[in-house]
């Protein structure tokens, strides 16, 4: 995959996992000022990306996903499902 630009999806933990259990590339952000984030946080809002970005289930597990899941006040996992990419 080398994608330019990738537009992806905001969706919910239940749909993010899932998108990865049926092999559909996803991705991740740990991110450490949730509320501040500069995109609309809604689910369902698609924002295009720079590519390429997210993982599938070939080489990772849930597990490996959430083994180092937010630590700190505020901090937040969202997630995203690659709903296009363009060459």
């Amino acid at each position: 995959m080398s994608a330019d630009v990738v537009t992806i999806e905001r969706v919910d933990k239940r749909a993010f996992e899932k998108a990865f259990k049926n092999g559909e590339r996803v991705a991740i952000v740990k991110d450490p000022n949730y509320w501040k984030f500069p995109w609309d946080n809604q689910i369902g809002g698609t924002h295009q990306v720079p590519g390429p970005v997210g993982f599938t289930n070939d080489r990772l597990t849930l597990e490996d996903i959430y083994s180092d899941g937010p630590s700190r006040p505020g901090e937040a996992f969202r997630y995203w499902v690659v709903a296009e990419e363009e060459a």
